[in-house]
């Protein structure tokens, strides 16, 4: 979200503030970026927060996202599994790759997709150009993206309370789910 600014209006004149801020106040968060250390540093921020004020209160996660790196990822979906109280995950637009695995992560029961989102999933990539060049590096890479997608598959079937087959199936190649599928695949709940 860039740094759009609010005008706030007090009974001592107005504020400006940013919209950002005033999400947060209303214990709204945005992650509409890519999934990496700097978007996922600042929603446990955040998160920590809100965790501090209200540890019980319940947080609402708005999620339009491409994506981005697993290992950040599931350093977000800690943070918010410990969380003690509801975390509610909104699906705006798209929630693809990791960001759909976040969505699918918030709070059962409090799961939603807008009516006109998606949410995409796939198997990890590689990012960039296959690192190394000699046969033993690029065999490394392969065996820690199966490794990874082992963890994905594994996660996923927890969350959505689908059989293992299913969620392979659907991430065997990019799939994009309208709300009412994601909902069909237990991946949200409204």
């Amino acid at each position: 979200m860039n740094n759009v600014n609010y005008l706030e209006r007090t009974v001592n004149g107005s504020n400006q503030i940013s919209l950002k801020t005033k999400l947060l106040e209303k214990r709204i968060l945005y992650l509409d970026t890519e999934i990496n250390r700097e978007s996922v540093n600042e929603t446990i921020q955040q998160i920590a927060l809100l965790s501090a004020e209200d540890p019980k209160g319940t947080i609402t996660m708005l999620i339009s996202s491409p994506g981005g790196s697993i290992l950040e990822g599931l350093v977000l979906i800690d943070v918010m599994r410990s969380y003690g109280g509801i975390i509610k995950t909104v699906s705006l637009g798209i929630a693809a790759s990791m960001a759909a695995v976040i969505l699918a992560a918030g709070t059962k029961g409090h799961r939603y997709a807008s009516k006109h989102s998606q949410v995409m999933l796939h198997q990890p990539l590689i990012s960039g150009s296959i690192p190394g060049g000699n046969c033993s590096e690029i065999e490394e890479v392969a065996k820690s993206l199966l490794a990874s997608k082992k963890q994905l598959d594994e996660l996923l079937v927890e969350l959505s309370g689908k059989e293992k087959k299913e969620i392979m199936k659907l991430t065997a190649k990019d799939t994009y789910l309208s709300a009412d599928k994601a909902k069909s695949h237990g991946l949200i709940d409204i």
